[in-house]
C-alpha cells in the first residue's frame, strides 16, 4: 500500500469515527443535560446556541482562513478542539451543581463554533489533498464543486412543475402547503 492509498484510508476512518462519535454524543447529550438538572429552557438553549454559533461563525470562519497557504494545520487545531469538547462534555460532571448546566451549554457551544470552522477548513483541505480525478463523479462535478444537492432540488421542481408531487394533499392544494 502506498503513501496515498494509506493516507486516503486514514482520512475515511477519521471521517467514520468522528460521525460516530458526534452521532452517539448528539444521541445523549439532552438526557445528559437532564441527569445534569437541566430546565426545560436550558434544553432549548443547548439545541439552539449550537446553530446560531455556527450560523455566526461560518463567513468569518472562512476569512480567516483565507490566510493559511498550508490549510493543514488550522485543520489539525480546530479538529483538535473539536474533539476537545468531549472531553469537556464529560468532566462538567464534576463541576459544582450550580454549574454543570451552564458549563454543559458553553461547552457544546464552543465546540460548534470550532466545528463551524473545521467545516470550512477540512472542505478546503479535502479539495487541497484529493485530486479532482479521484473525487466522486456523483457528488462533485469535473470542477470539484458540489453538485449533487442542486440537480436534487432541480429535480424535485422539475417534478413539481410537471403535476408529480409527492404528497397528494399537496397535488390538490389541501395540505399545510399550496402547489407551486
Amino acid at each position: 500500500m502506498n503513501s496515498k492509498q494509506r493516507n486516503e484510508r486514514y482520512l475515511c476512518l477519521e471521517i467514520a469515527y468522528f460521525g460516530v462519535l458526534s452521532g452517539i454524543v448528539g444521541t445523549f447529550l439532552s438526557i445528559y443535560a437532564l441527569r445534569l438538572g437541566a430546565t426545560s429552557q436550558d434544553i432549548g438553549l443547548l439545541s439552539s446556541l449550537p446553530a446560531l454559533a455556527s450560523l455566526l461563525f461560518l463567513v468569518p470562519a472562512g476569512r480567516f482562513l483565507e490566510r493559511y497557504h498550508n490549510i493543514l494545520r488550522p485543520t489539525v487545531v480546530v479538529g483538535f478542539v473539536q474533539r476537545a469538547q468531549y472531553l469537556l462534555i464529560a468532566l462538567v460532571a464534576l463541576l459544582p451543581l450550580w454549574l454543570r448546566v451552564p458549563g454543559l451549554i458553553a461547552a457544546v457551544t464552543l465546540g460548534a463554533i470550532a466545528a463551524a470552522m473545521g467545516s470550512v477548513a477540512f472542505t478546503v483541505m479535502f479539495g487541497q489533498i484529493v485530486p479532482a480525478a479521484d473525487r466522486s463523479r456523483r457528488s462533485h462535478g469535473e470542477d470539484g464543486r458540489v453538485h449533487a444537492g442542486a440537480s436534487r432540488a432541480r429535480a424535485q421542481r422539475d417534478r413539481a412543475r410537471a403535476g408529480h408531487h409527492d404528497d397528494p394533499r399537496r397535488a390538490q392544494g389541501t395540505g399545510p402547503c399550496r402547489p407551486v
